[in-house]
């Protein structure tokens, strides 16, 4: 309420009712505070009190819009890899507003711990960490890897253990245990992996592949027999893979459109590679495979050629239907796919057999049946590749009009009762698969 009084004793009074809010307090916790970067950190606010709405300013330029929920997740990257820094700190601050209009804002400092940056180098620099250049073999596998440490910061560094990727391990190195060796003793590719643990306890690790192999070897041809109709499976003969490493693999490409693909485990005992060829080389006079030996180190490629491959000729029948009547002329057309003999010539020999004791050996003609019945009509090819027969069943019908008639009198309706039906065979039943549809009557009296 609000009185005001003049110089001459006259007052007035205002009054208004005024609404006092609770109060909105914005609070939050986090976990973990002082992790090693990058730190995934986890934000708490359901502490807050009367807050509807949540923003978030990290500290490191991250920054959200206004939220609903109270939680939420940031990481947070130190800025350095000297692990015995003090941890890098940042200010995460929460604005908290509701539907009243009510704001405030909460801050806490959030600490990351920086982790150290292992780096090795192999003393090697024209090969490094490749014995690609020595072939090892399976009699002379035994590969001397020299490292240097070229970790920045080692000084902060408490110790070192490399895994050198064959399932050994040499644990606390110093920074003196540097250069460091170790003999791989057997054929391969292995990922070392070296983990550097800072004075502050944080790890970090880096990885790399080491390769223990040499270029692989393989030899590739045919058995001489590479000549046939497809379907015709060649047995390729492949050999000098044994010695290649465990992780070699093989890719054959086949030249029909087809690639397979083996591995060292296969190669260690194969004398053949089998393909079956479904397709005829032609029009091209031939196929030439391919084979593709590869690992880390590098690929080799051989090729075998003069594979010659025919295919039959495929007969195909195009007839509209296969439901005939008897004296129905009918005239299948010939769609036979042609194939290829020697020098890709094409071209077959054909015989039609209706089934009736007609045949021709025309490209194409034309029949009928005079009796009911089920007929095989086939077409045969002939060429270099052999013979190959399509065939079709054929439902020849016959109809019978019969019909029984009132005794007619003379400006008198007369009762006509149909009796017609069709028949499929030579016993000239009734076959009801086959209904009449259509009546065409004449009564005689025009």
């Amino acid at each position: 309420m609000l009185t005001v009084t003049d110089p001459n004793g006259c007052s007035s009074t205002s009054s208004s009712i005024i609404s006092i809010f609770p109060s909105i307090v914005a609070d939050f916790t986090f976990s973990p505070d002082g992790g090693c970067s990058p730190a995934v950190v986890s934000f708490d606010a359901s502490g807050s009190t009367a807050a509807q709405t949540y923003q978030w300013t990290f500290g490191d330029g991250g920054i959200t819009g206004d939220l609903s929920y109270a939680t939420i997740s940031h990481t947070y990257t130190a800025a350095t890899n000297v692990s015995c820094l003090p941890g890098e700190t940042f200010n995460a601050n929460l604005v908290v507003t509701n539907n009243n209009a009510c704001i405030t804002n909460h801050s806490e400092v959030v600490e990351v711990a920086p982790r150290p940056l292992p780096i090795i180098s192999d003393q090697d620099i024209y090969t490094p960490f490749s014995n690609c250049d020595q072939s090892p073999s399976p009699s002379n596998p035994n590969f001397t890897l020299t490292v240097n440490n070229n970790t920045p910061s080692t000084v902060c560094v408490d110790h070192f253990d490399i895994s050198w990727g064959d399932g050994n391990s040499t644990l606390g190195l110093t920074s003196s245990s540097f250069p460091a060796s170790y003999t791989y003793t057997t054929l391969g590719v292995f990922t070392l992996t070296v983990t550097a643990t800072g004075n502050n306890g944080c790890t970090n690790n880096a990885s790399y592949q080491v390769i223990n192999e040499s270029n692989p070897s393989i030899s590739f041809g045919n058995p001489g027999s590479s000549q046939g109709c497809a379907p015709f499976t060649i047995n390729f003969l492949v050999a000098d893979m044994a010695d290649n490493s465990p992780g070699t693999t093989y890719e054959f490409t086949w030249a029909d459109g087809t690639t397979d693909y083996m591995d060292q485990t296969w190669a260690d005992t194969a004398t053949t590679m089998p393909h079956t060829y479904a397709q005829s080389s032609c029009p091209t006079p031939s196929y030439t495979a391919q084979v593709i030996a590869t690992n880390q180190c590098s690929s080799t490629t051989n090729t075998t050629s003069s594979i010659i491959i025919y295919k039959a000729a495929q007969p195909n029948i195009n007839l509209a239907d296969t439901q005939i009547c008897i004296d129905e002329q009918i005239c299948p057309t010939n769609g036979t796919i042609l194939g290829y003999g020697p020098n890709c010539v094409q071209g077959a020999i054909y015989l039609w057999n209706f089934g009736n004791g007609f045949t021709t050996t025309s490209f194409e003609t034309c029949n009928s049946y005079d009796a009911p019945g089920s007929y095989n009509l086939a077409l045969s090819s002939t060429d270099y590749c052999g013979t190959l027969t399509e065939s079709l069943t054929l439902i020849v019908i016959g109809t019978h009009a019969e019909f029984t008639a009132d005794t007619a009198c003379f400006n008198s309706p007369t009762h006509f009762t149909d009796l017609s039906y069709s028949y499929s065979d030579t016993t000239y039943t009734p076959d009801t698969s086959f209904p009449i549809d259509t009546w065409l009557w004449d009564f005689g009296d025009g």
